[in-house]
Protein backbone atom coordinates (compact mmCIF):
# COMPACT_ATOMS: atom_id res chain seq x y z
CA UNK A 1 0.00 0.00 0.00
CA UNK A 2 1.28 3.48 -0.39
CA UNK A 3 1.21 5.73 2.32
CA UNK A 4 0.99 9.26 2.60
CA UNK A 5 4.03 11.50 3.53
CA UNK A 6 5.05 15.26 3.55
CA UNK A 7 8.29 16.89 4.20
CA UNK A 8 11.20 17.48 2.44
CA UNK A 9 12.59 15.35 -0.14
CA UNK A 10 16.51 15.52 -0.96
CA UNK A 11 17.65 13.89 -3.93
CA UNK A 12 20.44 13.43 -6.80
CA UNK A 13 19.62 12.15 -10.20
CA UNK A 14 22.39 10.27 -12.03
CA UNK A 15 23.14 9.06 -15.84
CA UNK A 16 24.05 5.60 -15.62
CA UNK A 17 25.70 3.90 -18.50
CA UNK A 18 25.35 0.40 -17.35
CA UNK A 19 22.56 -0.13 -14.66
CA UNK A 20 23.41 -3.70 -14.63
CA UNK A 21 26.80 -2.95 -13.76
CA UNK A 22 25.68 -0.48 -11.23
CA UNK A 23 22.89 -2.51 -9.37
CA UNK A 24 25.45 -4.99 -8.92
CA UNK A 25 28.10 -2.61 -7.37
CA UNK A 26 25.67 -1.33 -5.32
CA UNK A 27 24.58 -4.38 -3.69
CA UNK A 28 27.95 -5.37 -3.07
CA UNK A 29 28.36 -2.36 -1.49
CA UNK A 30 25.38 -3.01 0.75
CA UNK A 31 22.31 -2.17 -0.49
CA UNK A 32 19.46 -4.39 0.08
CA UNK A 33 16.63 -4.26 -2.58
CA UNK A 34 13.18 -3.14 -0.98
CA UNK A 35 11.14 -3.69 -4.43
CA UNK A 36 10.59 -3.35 -8.29
CA UNK A 37 7.24 -1.75 -9.57
CA UNK A 38 6.56 -0.22 -13.20
CA UNK A 39 5.06 3.28 -12.33
CA UNK A 40 3.29 5.61 -14.33
CA UNK A 41 3.33 9.00 -13.85
CA UNK A 42 0.86 11.88 -15.03
CA UNK A 43 1.76 15.17 -14.93
CA UNK A 44 -1.00 17.61 -14.91
CA UNK A 45 -1.46 21.33 -15.87
CA UNK A 46 -2.49 23.68 -13.29
CA UNK A 47 -5.66 26.59 -15.37
CA UNK A 48 -3.92 29.25 -13.66
CA UNK A 49 0.13 29.19 -12.75
CA UNK A 50 2.48 27.81 -14.94
CA UNK A 51 4.34 25.21 -13.26
CA UNK A 52 7.53 25.08 -15.26
CA UNK A 53 8.09 28.94 -14.38
CA UNK A 54 6.88 28.43 -10.37
CA UNK A 55 9.58 25.36 -10.23
CA UNK A 56 6.39 23.05 -8.70
CA UNK A 57 5.05 19.53 -9.91
CA UNK A 58 1.59 18.44 -9.22
CA UNK A 59 1.24 14.38 -10.51
CA UNK A 60 -0.81 11.71 -9.83
CA UNK A 61 1.43 8.12 -10.00
CA UNK A 62 -0.16 4.69 -10.57
CA UNK A 63 1.75 1.55 -9.58
CA UNK A 64 -0.88 -1.30 -10.20
CA UNK A 65 -3.66 -0.32 -8.91
CA UNK A 66 -3.05 2.32 -6.86
CA UNK A 67 -2.61 5.60 -7.20
CA UNK A 68 -1.53 9.14 -5.10
CA UNK A 69 -1.95 11.89 -5.94
CA UNK A 70 1.84 14.41 -5.89
CA UNK A 71 2.62 18.01 -5.07
CA UNK A 72 6.43 18.73 -5.17
CA UNK A 73 7.09 23.06 -4.58
CA UNK A 74 10.40 25.19 -5.67
CA UNK A 75 13.58 23.61 -5.26
CA UNK A 76 15.93 25.53 -2.90
CA UNK A 77 18.75 26.80 -3.92
CA UNK A 78 21.65 23.66 -3.91
CA UNK A 79 23.61 21.98 -5.80
CA UNK A 80 21.41 18.99 -4.74
CA UNK A 81 17.44 18.82 -5.35
CA UNK A 82 16.15 19.72 -2.10
CA UNK A 83 12.15 20.73 -2.32
CA UNK A 84 8.98 20.15 -0.47
CA UNK A 85 6.99 17.24 -1.41
CA UNK A 86 3.56 15.81 -0.10
CA UNK A 87 1.54 12.97 -1.37
CA UNK A 88 -1.74 11.77 -0.61
CA UNK A 89 -2.97 7.78 -1.29
CA UNK A 90 -6.34 7.59 -3.07
CA UNK A 91 -9.08 5.47 -1.96
CA UNK A 92 -9.34 2.55 -3.90
CA UNK A 93 -11.25 3.04 -7.03
CA UNK A 94 -11.25 6.95 -6.80
CA UNK A 95 -9.21 7.38 -9.69
CA UNK A 96 -11.69 8.11 -12.33
CA UNK A 97 -13.95 10.19 -9.76
CA UNK A 98 -10.10 12.30 -8.91
CA UNK A 99 -9.67 13.35 -12.81
CA UNK A 100 -12.98 14.48 -13.37
CA UNK A 101 -12.66 16.75 -10.39
CA UNK A 102 -8.92 18.17 -11.78
CA UNK A 103 -10.80 18.24 -14.91
CA UNK A 104 -13.53 20.21 -14.01
CA UNK A 105 -11.19 22.34 -12.29
CA UNK A 106 -9.09 22.91 -15.30
CA UNK A 107 -6.27 20.55 -14.30
CA UNK A 108 -4.96 19.13 -17.79
CA UNK A 109 -2.75 15.99 -18.11
CA UNK A 110 0.36 17.33 -19.70
CA UNK A 111 2.77 14.04 -20.47
CA UNK A 112 3.21 10.54 -18.68
CA UNK A 113 6.14 9.36 -17.48
CA UNK A 114 6.32 5.75 -17.52
CA UNK A 115 9.23 3.61 -15.41
CA UNK A 116 10.69 0.15 -13.74
CA UNK A 117 11.90 1.27 -10.66
CA UNK A 118 14.14 -0.83 -8.42
CA UNK A 119 14.31 0.57 -4.97
CA UNK A 120 17.32 -0.31 -2.66
CA UNK A 121 18.23 0.88 1.04
CA UNK A 122 21.77 1.48 2.01
CA UNK A 123 23.06 2.70 5.33
CA UNK A 124 25.93 4.90 5.12
CA UNK A 125 27.51 7.23 7.76
CA UNK A 126 24.36 6.47 10.23
CA UNK A 127 21.83 7.95 7.05
CA UNK A 128 19.70 5.02 5.85
CA UNK A 129 19.35 6.11 2.04
CA UNK A 130 17.29 5.46 -0.97
CA UNK A 131 18.87 4.22 -3.75
CA UNK A 132 16.38 4.25 -6.75
CA UNK A 133 17.50 2.64 -10.22
CA UNK A 134 15.02 3.68 -12.84
CA UNK A 135 14.79 2.73 -16.03
CA UNK A 136 12.43 5.47 -17.84
CA UNK A 137 10.89 5.02 -21.36
CA UNK A 138 12.21 6.90 -24.10
CA UNK A 139 15.38 8.19 -22.11
CA UNK A 140 17.26 5.86 -20.44
CA UNK A 141 18.65 4.33 -16.85
CA UNK A 142 19.39 6.75 -14.14
CA UNK A 143 20.14 6.27 -10.64
CA UNK A 144 18.47 8.50 -7.66
CA UNK A 145 19.65 9.16 -3.93
CA UNK A 146 17.55 10.08 -1.83
CA UNK A 147 16.85 11.37 2.03
CA UNK A 148 13.39 12.63 3.08
CA UNK A 149 13.83 15.35 5.92
CA UNK A 150 11.11 16.68 8.07
CA UNK A 151 12.36 20.20 7.59
CA UNK A 152 14.63 22.52 5.73
CA UNK A 153 16.92 22.86 8.72
CA UNK A 154 18.70 19.53 7.92
CA UNK A 155 18.89 20.09 4.52
CA UNK A 156 22.54 21.12 3.74
CA UNK A 157 23.84 18.09 5.78
CA UNK A 158 21.63 15.82 3.72
CA UNK A 159 22.81 17.19 1.07
CA UNK A 160 26.09 17.09 1.48
CA UNK A 161 25.71 13.28 3.42
CA UNK A 162 24.47 12.21 -0.78
CA UNK A 163 27.29 13.97 -2.45
CA UNK A 164 29.82 12.00 -0.44
CA UNK A 165 27.60 8.98 -1.17
CA UNK A 166 27.60 9.47 -4.55
CA UNK A 167 30.87 10.26 -5.10
CA UNK A 168 31.91 6.75 -2.90
CA UNK A 169 29.67 4.89 -5.52
CA UNK A 170 31.70 6.82 -8.28
CA UNK A 171 28.02 8.38 -9.39
CA UNK A 172 29.45 11.12 -12.12
CA UNK A 173 26.94 11.97 -14.60
CA UNK A 174 24.51 14.33 -12.24
CA UNK A 175 20.92 14.88 -14.12
CA UNK A 176 19.94 17.88 -13.25
CA UNK A 177 16.71 18.16 -15.47
CA UNK A 178 13.51 15.98 -13.88
CA UNK A 179 12.37 13.21 -16.04
CA UNK A 180 9.26 14.81 -16.85
CA UNK A 181 11.36 17.95 -18.75
CA UNK A 182 13.91 14.99 -19.96
CA UNK A 183 10.76 13.21 -21.52
CA UNK A 184 9.38 15.95 -23.12
CA UNK A 185 12.23 17.13 -24.45
CA UNK A 186 12.23 13.69 -26.61
CA UNK A 187 9.00 14.01 -27.23
CA UNK A 188 9.79 17.17 -29.08
CA UNK A 189 12.67 15.37 -30.57
CA UNK A 190 10.65 12.67 -32.06
CA UNK A 191 8.11 14.77 -33.40
CA UNK A 192 10.34 16.36 -35.44
CA UNK A 193 11.80 13.33 -36.91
Amino acid sequence: MIQGSGGMEVEQKFRLANRETFERELVEFGGKLQGEKDEIDTYLRHPARDFGQTDEAFRIRQVGEEFVVTYKGPRLASTVKIRPEIEIPLAANTHDLWMQVFQSLSFTPVTQVRKNRRSYQLDFQDRAFTITLDRVAGIGDFAEVELLIPDASQAQAAADSIEALARHLKLGDVERKSYLALVRASQKIDSAT
